[in-house]
């Protein structure tokens, strides 16, 4: 019907919409994802992890947790050398402070101090 005919071009913009949307959402989940995992090898100093979280290009090397550290603070705590230059090569800044103004080298160098 005529009635039907006007609605439709509405209708399939609002399809339209929904489905951006939910690419967005998921595009965004995958983000989280990766740079929970990306966090978490610097963690546990894995460095094959780490390498193929930068190489698909999925993750920020400076991507923050909730307190403001990003991985390059999780692999200097770690005393995790070769994720620390893999990261530095990768663009990770050194420079950037956490939710506390601290940096990456202050955090491991207060930990350093606190186990000597």
């Amino acid at each position: 019907t005529p009635d039907m005919l006007a609605i439709l071009p509405e209708a399939v913009s609002s399809m339209s919409e929904t489905a951006s949307q939910h690419s967005q959402a998921s595009s965004e989940l995958s983000h989280v994802h990766a740079a929970r995992t990306l966090y978490k090898a610097c963690q546990d100093g894995d460095l094959r992890e780490v390498g193929r979280c930068l190489s698909e290009g999925l993750v920020n090397p400076d991507c923050r947790n909730p307190k403001g550290a990003t991985p390059l603070f999780a692999a200097s705590f770690g005393n995790h050398t070769q994720v620390v230059k893999l990261l530095l090569e990768n663009q990770a800044d050194a420079d950037r402070t956490n939710n506390d103004s601290a940096t990456p080298a202050f955090i491991a160098a207060q930990k350093d101090s606190a186990s000597a």
